[in-house]
């Protein structure tokens, strides 16, 4: 048994297999973090040299490159990328603001106040490459939204009139940093009416609406994972998704009048036994959904998608 061959060609393996799932976009691999770690490939050198050329020192040499390899794996994989610039302006605590020009947020938390009687309440929503989750409430604030990077920035414009407010929320990383697996917050105030408008790209969404007064909510998604709970519909509570490659899942009240509308290309749909086929193609109703007072309509478009409605 040659130790030296068989370490120096699981290297080689580690290398290309690494390369390849980057190319591909299955992992993001940091390699500028694991050169930062070369000591441990001076270790192995040593390890090499020292331990016997007989079994248990093969053993003991593939045995270290198999560790060290995987210490590089979980360093390489953890920790976000930077470009090179970024990098050097963080070392050196030089902070330059690296968005576009009409982006304005400077913090990863932004909230506004219930002002008035303010009983309506339009909340557009237009962030990427973070996840949302939007379920917790707020009574100080009229809205509170919160990520848990501190490389992700958030920007809250407020706008209101007599008993309405409209609020646009918007978020990006600073060019250049990777913040890759981050979280926004979303908190309302459950005594407002809500329309809610999220705009979201390839981003999966937790929505637990069911303590809100929600009217309107319009997704606007790409390759995204949706998972959503609505409370009981206020009058006509109108929910339309456009999503791409995406799996929906959407939970109502058990007793909650409903029609669905879907307008989909490779998509399948599930629904519990209380939805019936509607006379249109791609509609089921609730048979109560007619003489409803309150009552969802849901509209659905999206190309490989499948959508699952269930009750709670």
């Amino acid at each position: 048994m040659d130790a030296k061959r068989i370490t120096t060609g699981i290297i080689f393996l580690f290398i290309g297999i690494i390369l390849l799932l980057s190319k591909l976009d299955v992992i993001d691999f940091n390699w500028f973090e694991v050169f930062r770690y070369w000591p441990l490939l001076i270790i192995l050198v040593g390890v090499n040299i020292l331990v016997p050329k007989k079994d248990i020192g093969y053993m003991i040499s593939i045995g270290t490159t198999c560790v060290i390899l995987s210490v590089f794996t979980y360093i390489g994989i953890t920790t976000p990328n930077q470009s090179f610039i970024s990098r050097i302006m963080e070392n050196n605590h030089i902070d330059i603001d690296m968005d576009e020009e009409d982006f304005k947020g400077t913090s990863n938390f932004v909230s506004a106040k219930k002002i008035g009687n303010i009983t309506h309440a339009t909340a557009n929503i237009d962030l990427g490459a973070t996840q949302i989750k939007l379920k917790d409430t707020t009574d100080s604030n009229l809205f509170e939204a919160t990520n848990n990077s501190n490389k992700y920035f958030l920007s809250l414009n407020a706008d209101s009139k007599e008993e309405h407010t409209t609020l646009d929320l918007s978020g990006k990383t600073k060019k250049g940093i990777n913040s890759k697996g981050n979280t926004t917050l979303i908190k309302l105030n459950k005594n407002i009416i809500w329309d809610l408008n999220l705009d979201v790209g390839a981003a999966d969404i937790q929505g637990d609406l069911s303590n809100f007064k929600l009217r309107n909510l319009t997704i606007d998604a790409g390759a995204s994972n949706l998972d959503l709970k609505l409370g009981y519909p206020q009058t006509n509570s109108n929910i339309n998704i456009d999503a791409g490659a995406s799996s929906i899942q959407i939970a109502i009240p058990k007793d909650a009048a409903c029609q669905i509308m879907t307008e989909m290309a490779l998509s399948s749909v599930n629904a519990d036994d209380s939805f019936i086929k509607g006379n249109e193609k791609g509609t089921l109703s609730t048979p109560n959904f007619d003489k409803a007072k309150n009552k969802f309509q849901i509209s659905i478009d999206g190309g490989i998608t499948s959508v699952s409605i269930t009750r709670y």
